[in-house]
């Protein structure tokens, strides 16, 4: 199956098209908290008092608001945009493979979820080799395996 994600780059074409679901997300998290301070929530940290209370009168989300998606979005390796662009490319490689909208909409999701798993197990491995718990997960390096190039050649052949 071949995947493309040129759909999801965040670069021209598709900038603008990115940078309003951006805007979009915002404003529910911006209108959501809201909601929930009314539900007799407590203010996040980091919380302002400039959220959206009426989107009739103002729907332009919070600076704070803001930050929050674009860190969502993109923060690091994880974001949720990486998982968006895999969802799309793998949807848009099933369904030229003829398969029906439901199947691909599935095996998008599949991969998706995949892909989260894998993200979050590097996230916990590295939270563990920063503590010094799981550094002997780490793969060895090339001078401790005690391999010469020419066995390190072979054995990499050995894997395909």
């Amino acid at each position: 199956m071949n995947q493309s994600t040129h759909w999801g780059l965040e670069t021209a074409p598709n900038e603008n098209l990115w940078d309003e679901l951006f805007w979009i997300l915002a404003q529910w998290i911006c209108q959501q908290r809201v909601v929930r301070r009314r539900g007799g929530h407590e203010p996040g940290p980091g919380d302002c008092d400039h959220h959206i209370e009426n989107p009739a009168v103002s729907n332009r989300p919070c600076d704070w608001c803001y930050e929050q998606i674009f860190d969502l979005m993109g923060g690091g390796h994880a974001g949720l945009l990486k998982l968006l662009q895999v969802y799309g490319s793998v949807a848009y490689a099933y369904g030229r493979e003829r398969l029906s909208q439901r199947k691909a909409a599935r095996h998008a999701l599949q991969e998706m979820v995949e892909q989260a798993r894998l993200i979050e197990g590097a996230t916990e491995l590295l939270a563990d080799v920063s503590s010094g718990k799981a550094w002997w997960q780490l793969p060895l390096e090339r001078d401790e395996r005690g391999l010469t190039s020419d066995a390190e050649e072979t054995d990499g052949l050995s894997q395909d």
